[in-house]
């Protein structure tokens, strides 16, 4: 391996070791925790990885939170004067763009080195470390797909990206006696994984005649930060129940340590590792089963495919009417082909092979090398300017419509005011508290969430990156309802303008949703978030009847999907609030008959039990059962009680 000069503090040690150091907080999600165990010993001795702390790294240089100390600069000089490259963790990505904003400012040699793993995800950070790259800065993409994806997001970052897989080892092979085999599924327990799919499947296996198989759904019940087991997971064992599987089906919780997952995973006939989440793109733990021999059925969407190789099949994805699904059949379908006919032990292994340390270490370090002699090589680029706009000029990101109701240097500002609420907590803000840097961050994330589902999924995408509006004929001032009421009206994307609106709706501003959805009306535009921010004016307007009569109308199936939950929940508010609950009774009762256990179905069994003990019904009690199995304990369920119990004695 070449030696590079010494042409600064910042560049590689004499012996020619490239030095990263990894600021990492605390690890929510198995994937992490593993991920940043195992990083540093896998690059070693190619590239020497030192983790710290965050909090402490993040007090070292900038000081407690709340501080604004004015001797920033020199902090982080000092504790990076022996490190070539930065590399936070995902906790720290929300503070690159200020740490690399110090960096520019005082010339550090400092280098950044971002491991994308979810590209479609951190849009808001795309935005903001846009002119604050450098030469000899590095964005890695774990996958093409991913690489792929932010430039499509944002071309302006293609000359930093970089493709390179995460160095994976193999597990340990397993010793001593075999548990019957069984099908696995190994990761989180979330709607966007598609269990509820798999469990379908399995009944469907079932009744062709497949008895023997049982499924395992290993990993955690519950969400980071809350003690109790989610709606979710609350619904998959409820399920299980109402499936007649609950001899077949087993969840052990979260599988720690390499040992127990190598025995979980090499006693399986497969792993199912379906995934619809924008935060996919790389399968770690399918390149984990292929490395012991085991084939994986996946889906198709994002890097999946590519961890996956010649190792088993990616299933594809289809678009429905309220977001990204597979049919439980060819779930079905796809486990029996490759029960039937699975790719050989030595194919998977193979397939497994191409990630190996041995492999990816290597390329990690010629990147590295690379761009440190881009940083030795090039003159310092200039600072941002005070003109520079907050949407990129190309890519999808240049078409949210929020991002033309600030600038640049405004939205630094208000992402500045959350990042104190980050640390030392790591936890998602209260939904009732959010900053506006919060709030922007999400509508820019969400206004683009359609068109990059079908882009991961391999979709048509140009319905949903198709520009409408017109430019502001003036600047763009003023607080946040502004400027959301100013981006709704003005040029993007019809989904970037429609989460506009629903921020709107969502602060009371009747006016300016009232004026943003005749706007969208007189340009022709549909959608589904359309339709159901005018119901929401509806009620908002206390024109609750109409709100009624407009979603009981319709009459398309997917609007009455298990995926229709928020639906539901809408037509259940608007029965209320027109004290009218014997017109959505019959349609709640007959989603939850159909879709009991359905993502966001507790929300729905509420409202049904709320229509049911006004109208003194004798299911009230069935459904408030339900509501509490799938909800947990909560506020509204212990006054939904109490109401029961009033209305019971009232009967008697």
């Amino acid at each position: 391996m070449p030696r590079l000069r010494r042409s600064d503090a910042g560049s590689p040690s004499a012996t020619g070791v490239v030095r990263v150091l990894r600021p990492v907080g605390p690890a929510r999600l198995v994937s992490a925790r593993v991920f940043d165990e195992l990083f540093a010993r896998d690059l070693h001795p190619q590239v020497h990885v030192r983790t710290v702390d965050l909090d402490a790294w993040l007090d070292e240089v900038l000081g407690p939170p709340g501080s604004a100390p004015s001797s920033a600069l020199e902090a982080l000089r000092a504790a990076t004067t022996d490190v070539d490259f930065l590399c936070p963790d995902h906790h720290g990505l929300a503070f690159v763009p200020r740490l690399l904003a110090l960096r520019n400012r005082g010339e550090l040699p400092l280098r950044l080195l971002l491991i994308a793993h979810s590209p479609g995800a951190f849009l808001f950070e795309w935005v903001l470390v846009r002119p604050l790259l450098r030469p000899g800065d590095r964005i890695i993409a774990p996958s093409v797909s991913a690489r792929d994806m932010i430039e499509w997001l944002c071309p302006e970052l293609s000359p930093w990206v970089r493709v390179v897989p995460h160095p994976m080892r193999p597990l340990p092979e397993p010793g001593g006696p075999r548990a019957p085999a069984h099908l696995l599924s190994l990761g989180r327990l979330v709607p966007s994984k598609l269990v509820h799919r798999v469990l379908e499947a399995l009944r469907i296996l079932h009744d062709r005649g497949r008895t023997e198989l049982r499924l395992v759904l290993a990993g955690p019940h519950h969400e980071p930060g809350e003690p109790e087991s989610s709606s979710y997971v609350r619904g998959l064992e409820h399920m299980v129940e109402r499936l007649g599987l609950r001899e077949h089906v087993s969840f052990p919780g979260v599988v720690a340590g390499a040992e127990a997952k190598a025995a979980l995973l090499a006693d399986a006939h497969l792993l199912i590792n379906l995934s619809v989440s924008a935060e996919e793109s790389f399968g770690k733990s399918i390149v984990e089963a292929l490395g012991l021999g085991v084939p994986v059925l996946t889906t198709r969407w994002n890097g999946l495919p590519e961890a996956l190789g010649g190792g088993g099949r990616a299933l594809g994805v289809r678009a429905r009417r309220f977001g990204m699904d597979v049919d439980a059949v060819d779930v079905a379908d796809a486990i029996t082909e490759l029960l039937h006919d699975p790719p050989s032990a030595a194919a998977c292994r193979e397939s497994a092979r191409r990630f190996h340390p041995d492999r990816i270490a290597p390329r990690y370090r010629e990147q590295l090398e690379q761009a440190l002699r881009e940083r030795d090589e090039s003159p310092s680029a200039p600072s941002v300017a005070d003109d520079e706009p907050a949407a990129p000029s190309h890519g999808v990101l240049a078409d949210c419509a929020l991002l033309h109701a600030y600038s640049w240097h405004e939205l630094m500002e208000l992402q500045g005011e959350e990042l104190d609420g980050f640390r030392h907590r790591w936890a998602p803000p209260d939904q009732g508290t959010l900053s506006r840097g919060a709030q922007l961050r999400s509508c820019v994330f969400l206004g683009a969430r359609t068109a990059i589902e079908h882009a991961l999924a391999g979709l048509p995408v140009e319905p949903w990156c198709e520009r409408s509006g017109s430019p502001s004929a003036h600047p763009i001032t003023g607080e946040l309802e502004a400027r959301l009421a100013a981006a709704a009206a003005g040029i993007g994307t019809r989904s970037a303008r429609v989460v506009c609106l629903n921020v709107l709706a969502s602060l009371g501003r009747t006016q300016e949703l009232r004026a943003g959805l005749e706007q969208l009306r007189a340009e022709e535009l549909r959608s589904p978030g359309i339709d159901f921010l005018e119901v929401e004016l509806l009620l908002m307007e206390q024109r609750a009847q109409q709100a009624l009569d407009r979603l009981l109308a319709d009459d398309d199936p997917e609007s009455w999907s298990d995926q229709a939950a928020h639906r539901l929940t809408q037509l259940g508010r608007a029965a209320i609030a027109a004290a009218a609950p014997q017109r959505a009774w019959p349609a709640l009762a007959r989603w939850t008959d159909r879709h009991p256990e359905a993502p966001g179905a507790g929300a729905v069994w509420l409202y049904r039990c709320l229509a049911a003990t006004m109208l003194a019904r004798p299911d009230a009690r069935l459904a408030y059962r339900e509501a509490r199995a799938l909800l947990g304990d909560r506020p509204e369920l212990d006054a939904l009680a109490r109401m029961l119990e009033s209305t019971k004695e009232g009967a008697s």
